[in-house]
């Protein structure tokens, strides 16, 4: 008696088969190269880049000094929710008051550079 099994793979990272691109990531990458000629784009793509930025040392900051969303949530006045939004480069509402004093309740610097 034969058995068969099927495979499954999560949405979207079916395996290409040997010998073919896959149109999809063509197309992908045609488009994010006419999308980088437009300035409009660039400029999105810069801001959104800094919002991860901040996530990442936030997120980064906060592990190293051993404190929980919850606490550093409760410190600066904000939801877990909204930490956690920050920390995925999600939050775009920063005001430099916040970013201040997520600083000051982390016990670290803040710095702003133009270049």
């Amino acid at each position: 008696m034969a058995t068969s099994r099927l495979l499954k793979f999560p949405e979207n990272k079916i395996p290409a088969k040997k010998g073919k691109s896959d149109p999809k990531e063509k197309l992908s990458k045609e488009l994010l190269q006419e999308l980088q000629k437009d300035d409009a784009y660039r400029e999105f793509a810069s801001a959104e880049q800094v919002y991860k930025q901040i996530g990442e040392s936030l997120a980064r900051v906060r592990k190293a000094k051993k404190m929980s969303l919850a606490h550093l949530a409760q410190k600066v006045g904000k939801s877990e929710k909204i930490i956690l939004r920050m920390e995925k480069g999600e939050y775009k509402q920063y005001t430099l008051k916040l970013l201040l004093q997520l600083a000051h309740v982390t016990n670290s610097k803040l710095q702003i550079f133009f270049e």
